[in-house]
């Protein structure tokens, strides 16, 4: 038996609306099955991104839908199944610069109303995973005290936090040195092995697509399987 498929689009299209239509993404069928690495590649501004983000159900399609762990986004409360099931890693990292890591690690956590006092099962995991990506050491300091490798990995922690069935990561080394991007990648993919979790990644990186189970390349709104 084929592994589940955990998220999956048919016919999805976006475009946008300004003096003229501007097609983004064009009839695109895409599935990722649970414990799989999957990289979209493409030049800036192909619409790696929206996809990605359409896929987080943080933006619409224009039509089209996207199914998460067999519910289809159009008929579910999308903040719910981002809760539930999806992780986010930015390039721009989105830490609450003021928070302290740990308390935004906690921040899914929070959002889902669970409990994040001291001793419950989200504040101890979120001490494990700080662990986990070599930031033990900087629980209580503030993000914006961090290097960018280290807010990085702070992310990653963060996208763990409700142990997401997947891990959607938008050019997650792009601003790092090759040391902390390798350290990054390693860790992403660890992960995925280790808790059979699906991971797609946006990235400009061909060596890191290269690591990923599945390649797609975007062009000209068209999603093309590369391996």
């Amino acid at each position: 038996m084929n592994p589940e498929i955990v998220i999956s689009t048919k016919h999805l299209y976006k475009s946008f609306q300004s003096s003229e239509k501007i097609d983004i993404l064009n009839d695109i069928n895409f599935e990722a099955r649970k414990g799989e690495t999957v990289a979209i590649t493409g030049k800036s501004g192909s619409g790696k991104s929206t996809l990605l983000s359409i896929l987080g159900t943080l933006e619409s399609a224009t039509s089209g839908d996207v199914t998460i762990c067999g519910k289809m986004s159009s008929q579910s409360n999308t903040s719910e199944l981002r809760n539930h099931h999806i992780g986010f890693i930015f390039q721009s990292f989105h830490l609450l610069e003021d928070y302290s890591v740990l308390e935004n690690v906690l921040m899914p956590a929070k959002i889902a109303r669970k409990s994040t006092s001291k001793g419950s099962e989200s504040h101890n995991r979120a001490l494990l995973l700080l662990e986990q990506v070599g930031l033990s050491h900087r629980t209580h300091s503030s993000a914006k005290t961090l290097s960018g490798g280290e807010k990085q990995r702070a992310c990653i922690a963060r996208a763990l936090c409700n142990s997401p069935d997947i891990i959607l990561a938008d050019e997650p080394t792009g601003n790092l040195d090759r040391t902390n991007a390798e350290m990054v990648s390693r860790i992403l993919f660890e992960n995925a092995k280790n808790t059979n979790s699906t991971l797609i990644l946006v990235t400009h990186d061909q060596e890191l697509s290269q690591h990923c189970d599945k390649s797609f390349h975007l062009k000209d709104g068209f999603l093309h399987l590369v391996k």
